[in-house]
Order: structure tokens, then sequence, then C-alpha cells
């Protein structure tokens, strides 16, 4: 998956390195938001996650749901972000000239 090995021993080194650890926390930081129920796999753009990012953030978001955890607390189920803005823009009045 890695274009380079991620070692700071380099001017290219320390690029790929930075590049490496940006991704890695970006990786992290979703499945952070996940664990405590704050946030949603978005299943649209799994294609760009890696296999095993992917099966991670699946089973993390499925975590928080059984132990009811954030987003997943009570018995309403909560609007996904995606379903909001689609239900905001038909709700939306027209303007006309």
């Amino acid at each position: 998956m890695r274009a380079c090995a991620p070692h700071p021993s380099s001017a290219a080194g320390a690029r790929c390195w930075l590049a490496w650890l940006l991704t890695a926390c970006h990786a992290l930081s979703g499945a952070a938001q996940l664990q405590p129920g704050w946030a949603w796999h978005y299943r649209q753009y799994q294609h760009e996650q890696s296999p095993e990012d992917r099966q991670i953030y699946s089973e993390t978001e499925q975590l928080a749901r059984q132990n009811q955890r954030g987003l997943w607390q009570g018995n309403t189920p909560p609007e996904p972000p995606w379903d909001y803005r689609v239900r905001i823009k038909a709700e939306r009045p027209t303007s006309k000239p």
C-alpha cells in the first residue's frame, strides 16, 4: 500500500514519513470517533479505505450500535448527515424571480 518506507533519514524519506503519519493519524481519528458512537462509517467512500481500515471502521460502528453509545442511544434512530442534507434541500423553499 505504501509507495515508500516511512523513515525520516533523508528529505524524500521525511516527506514520505510525514505523508504516512498523516494518513495513519487520519485513519485513527476516524475510528476514534466511531468507538464512542460519535460518527457513522460513511460507506459511500469505503472504496477509498484499505480492506483493513474498512473492516475496523465497520466493526467499530457495529459495536457502538450494539452497546448503544453516542448516536445509538435511545429508541429514536439518528438521522445520518447525508439524509439530513437531502431532506433540508427538499424542504427549502424555491425562490422565484
